[in-house]
């Protein structure tokens, strides 16, 4: 590999990580949103828990758990409600290798 080419890799690795954390920060938003509209959170095989599995699909998919854990952690500082950042621990049980 070339002098250039190792440099447009470092760029296309550097946007593609601007974008995982973009979509991160995307992701915790609307988990924010979700449980800010049910305080209670959620039964894990609840038709209503549906919207907090995919966010956490699309993070497996993205990143895998590492970026999963992410998500969490930045959710748990922002939770609207005390239990919530443990109730999207069990939502998530079985999405890749998360274990609630």
């Amino acid at each position: 590999m070339g002098f250039l080419d190792s440099i447009f890799k470092r760029k296309s690795e550097a946007k593609k990580e601007e974008n995982v954390d973009e979509m991160l920060i995307e992701c915790v938003k609307e988990l924010v949103m979700i449980y800010s509209r049910n305080p209670g959170g959620f039964l894990m095989d609840s038709p209503s828990a549906e919207p907090v599995k995919a966010i956490g699909r699309k993070l497996n998919e993205a990143g895998g758990m590492d970026l999963m854990l992410r998500a969490h952690g930045i959710f748990s500082a922002n939770a609207p409600g005390p239990g919530l950042a443990r109730n999207l621990e069990m939502v998530w049980d079985g999405i890749g290798g998360w274990c609630g």
